[in-house]
């Protein structure tokens, strides 16, 4: 069913008549219309107390009550500022003109946070829209591609805890992330959530911190919530001696341990090793990726031919010491 232009409701003040209403009337429950997410009503709670609501709210009589269709805020900080009667629109059409009333309205006034288009992506499937229609049509309108991945992305956002939906509206969690916490049940996406959180992660280390939970548990068989709850991660996280970015490198390193613990065990063997050889400063000695394969690779820098000469006589002894060939044998013998 291809969606009529409902863009000339707009103008069409014959099906609108301006009434004024007890504002206790209205039902702020009743959100069949309403796509605003985010309440922050400072600004238009001073705005109304110095010139009042000069735009009044779109409604539409519902038996003993009235629904909001657009000012859903407006009605919101009217009755903070305890109003008793305001001037508004009463609406009469249908849920789907109603809807797309709304939808005009405030595309025309505002942008969309993406907690926003995740709800008008929904509303428009529940009142009966194509998603074909809505994947060419209507995500452009919302300033989104029209690519299935991203209708596919943006729908599941309204299942989330308005924890997580706040978090997404304040740029700390992206979209991608919120669609891999829907992957885990309601106790370990909440788990998560709070780690990341408490930690203020950056996207890419959020993803990091994910995946590793995600392969701990399954390795470990054992839910996310028990490895979040662990002494140690509680102890780290509570720490009032860290920093926040020292407790996020520790809690890297506990969690990579965990993850690879032949791998963590073999880079903590080779190090202890190396600190023997008695090399100097500017020489690395650096193992072979993951401790895959035998060879090891030399980096080293110099200032002047004294210093280079010196960083050779230096590897030379290093070459022929028990140490080096043990270190050698070391690698030889693993099987991470």
């Amino acid at each position: 069913m291809r969606q009529k232009d409902t863009s000339k409701y707009l103008k069409d003040t014959s099906r609108m008549i301006l009434k004024k209403i007890s504002i206790d009337r209205i039902d702020l429950l009743d959100k069949r219309f309403v796509v605003t997410f985010g309440e922050d009503l400072s600004r238009l709670i001073s705005s109304i107390k110095m010139i009042g609501c000069i735009n009044p709210p779109i409604l539409r009589e519902d038996k003993e009550s009235f629904q909001i269709i657009s000012g859903y805020k407006r009605v919101s900080a009217l009755k903070r500022l305890k109003k008793k009667e305001v001037c508004v629109y009463i609406f009469y059409g249908e849920d789907i003109d109603a809807f797309f009333l709304n939808l005009y309205e405030n595309v025309c006034t505002r942008k969309f946070n993406e907690v926003e288009k995740s709800l008008v992506i929904n509303k428009l499937l529940d009142f009966g829209v194509k998603e074909e229609e809505i994947i060419e049509r209507y995500l452009p309108l919302i300033d989104l591609p029209s690519h299935r991945k991203v209708f596919d992305k943006y729908r599941k956002i309204v299942k989330l805890d308005d924890c997580i939906k706040k978090s997404i509206v304040n740029g700390k969690t992206s979209i991608s992330i919120a669609n891999k916490l829907l992957e885990f049940s309601l106790r370990d996406r909440s788990e998560i959530f709070q780690l990341v959180s408490k930690l203020a992660l950056s996207s890419n280390l959020q993803l990091e911190f994910i995946t590793y939970l995600e392969e701990i548990a399954k390795r470990e068989e054992i839910p996310i919530f028990k490895i979040t709850k662990g002494v140690e991660i509680k102890e780290l996280l509570n720490s009032k001696v860290l920093t926040p970015r020292e407790k996020t490198e520790k809690l890297r390193t506990h969690l990579r341990k965990r993850r690879y613990p032949l791998l963590s065990q073999a880079e903590s063997n080779f190090q202890n090793r190396k600190m023997k050889l008695g090399l100097l400063p500017r020489i690395h000695l650096l193992p072979p990726a993951n401790f895959e394969g035998e060879g090891i690779r030399v980096e080293f820098s110099f200032k002047d031919t004294f210093e280079l000469k010196k960083i050779l006589s230096n590897l030379k002894e290093v070459s022929e010491s028990k140490e080096l060939a043990s270190l050698l044998n070391s690698l030889s013998g693993l099987d991470i």
